[in-house]
């Protein structure tokens, strides 16, 4: 009886690890058989869908895939469904969200028609969404946007990737972040304010892609 349910155990385990698999790989090739420049998007999942930041979000993703750049995004609510749906109207072959298993499954059940894939943890998505890209866009968010933003500038910081375009959405909500970063890190001598400058601060869609397209 331990056998056969070792055994049953066993294979239940191969097939959820093949289809896993199988996710994955498909997502990887929509993502990478792409020829466009990619472009990925941070923020936060609480954003209302009616905010500003939320159209800003929406629009900033439209323009780029019009502007010939694919999109990359997390599979959830806020931030990351505005990025997606702006990008997937404009061309529904040049976005993917990157979810994590058993995260806002009832959201991506809801919104199936989208081009959603999903990892098995956070560290796979953010690597995914960083490695490849060559600008960041990073609107306001919680704790996970705030680690997502600071992983980028380490990166850069470190010289693990090239210093891509980072834009920051949102003037007001960025700036005491900015002025602390500025005046106890730098002024302390824990930040190298070089880092600080590639930065670019803006509450403009339109502003924000002509600044990406200076780098491409």
């Amino acid at each position: 009886m331990f056998l056969l349910k070792t055994l049953w155990l066993t294979v239940k385990f191969c097939f959820m690890w093949f289809f896993e698999c199988f996710s994955i790989i498909r997502g990887f090739w929509h993502i990478f058989s792409r020829d466009t420049p990619r472009v990925s998007i941070f923020g936060g999942a609480k954003v209302k869908n009616k905010h500003k930041y939320a159209q800003t979000a929406y629009k900033f993703a439209h323009l780029c895939v019009k502007n010939k750049f694919s999109i990359l995004a997390g599979a959830g609510a806020g931030i990351m469904y505005a990025t997606i749906r702006g990008a997937f109207d404009e061309n529904p072959d040049e976005t993917q969200g990157i979810g994590v298993e058993k995260l806002d499954e009832k959201f991506k059940n809801h919104h199936k028609t989208l081009p959603f894939m999903d990892v098995d943890n956070f560290a796979l998505r953010k690597w995914l969404l960083i490695r490849h890209s060559k600008a960041f866009a990073i609107f306001p968010g919680g704790i996970g946007t705030l680690d997502e933003m600071t992983q980028v500038l380490t990166l850069v910081d470190t010289k693990k990737i090239q210093a891509f375009p980072i834009i920051l959405f949102g003037i007001k909500y960025w700036e005491p972040f900015i002025k602390w970063l500025e005046t106890t890190c730098v002024k302390q001598g824990l930040l190298d304010k070089q880092i600080l400058k590639i930065l670019f601060i803006t509450d403009s869609a339109e502003k924000a892609v002509e600044h990406i397209k200076k780098y491409m």
